[in-house]
């Protein structure tokens, strides 16, 4: 194995020539749902030199870990200004399609969306359109929300 790595490295890239996925470093993390999830991933974030900013729903003064904290009335202003979204918000019947078509077009073109919360809060078929046309770079989720039996055809698949 070690010989063939050597030889072709990572899906055909020489060792040390695989695609540039850039630093993290002065880039923005947008946390939406600011609770102890989003706190401890933008603790981290910091220590990568991120800058961090984020929205929850009370108001609370803005923690050491975020240059500023808002309330959902600037989403707008959190998906513009990052490079990756952090979706934490905890699940209820206001939360679903959160984040629809609109809210993914505000994102910063090349931008990744990760969902650490639940699978409805972001409009799956919104999601697929804002990746089928290269509008965001990429998505990294904890759950999702359309499954299907075995047998059953899809209605899309993402690869």
């Amino acid at each position: 194995m070690d010989a063939e790595f050597r030889q072709k490295g990572w899906a055909g890239y020489p060792a040390g020539r695989g695609p540039a996925h850039g630093e993290v470093r002065g880039r923005a993390l947008g946390v939406v749902g600011y609770g102890p999830i989003g706190h401890e991933v933008a603790t981290r974030a910091r220590a990568f030199g991120m800058h961090c900013v984020g929205i929850r729903r009370s108001n609370v003064p803005s923690p050491y870990e975020l240059e500023w904290l808002g309330g959902p009335e600037c989403l707008p202003e959190l998906l513009a200004a990052s490079d990756f979204v952090l979706v934490a918000y905890d699940m209820n019947d206001e939360k679903v399609g959160l984040i629809g078509a609109e809210q993914l077009a505000q994102m910063k073109l090349g931008g990744v969306i990760i969902n650490v919360a639940r699978g409805r809060i972001i409009d799956e078929y919104a999601l697929y359109e804002a990746l089928a046309f290269k509008r965001i770079g990429g998505v990294i989720f904890y759950t999702w929300y359309s499954y299907y039996a075995a047998g059953e055809e899809a209605v899309w698949t993402c690869q």
